[in-house]
């Protein structure tokens, strides 16, 4: 399975950012996982975002604990399936709020009009829920 999550804050300064984003990725090459770091576009801002292949529910807990500690709105998760499911946080308990279904995760030849997608840096492939 998949997650694609952001860690990154409007508020944040570029170094403050890197910083962020450099002990994010230091914690999953600690959790063993593979990751890809990509472009994401949630809501039409832009974002630095990991697009995560797990295994255990573990790790996807531990994921979602990063998420709230980095004040994230929510994660995408793609199941087993290809379905993508958006994952609220709720910050006064720390647990999952609600999920709502977006679609298949899938390739897409441009990016969306709704600006919600995910871009490799690596391969400029762009993928979306549809």
């Amino acid at each position: 399975m998949k997650v694609i999550m952001s860690v990154d804050e409007k508020c944040m300064s570029q170094i403050a950012l890197k910083h962020r984003r450099g002990d994010f990725e230091h914690a999953l090459d600690i959790m063993g996982v593979r990751f890809e770091v990509c472009e994401g576009h949630y809501d039409g801002t832009r974002e630095q975002s990991y697009m995560i292949n797990y295994a255990s529910v573990d790790t996807y807990n531990t994921l979602k604990r990063i998420a709230k500690q980095c004040n994230q709105v929510s994660i995408l998760r793609v199941t087993s399936y290809g379905g993508t499911l958006e994952m609220f946080i709720d910050h006064n308990c720390g647990t999952q709020k609600q999920e709502a279904y977006l679609g298949k995760w899938s390739e897409v030849p441009s990016k969306p009009d709704n600006g919600n997608y995910t871009q490799s840096f690596s391969t400029g492939k762009v993928y979306a829920a549809i």
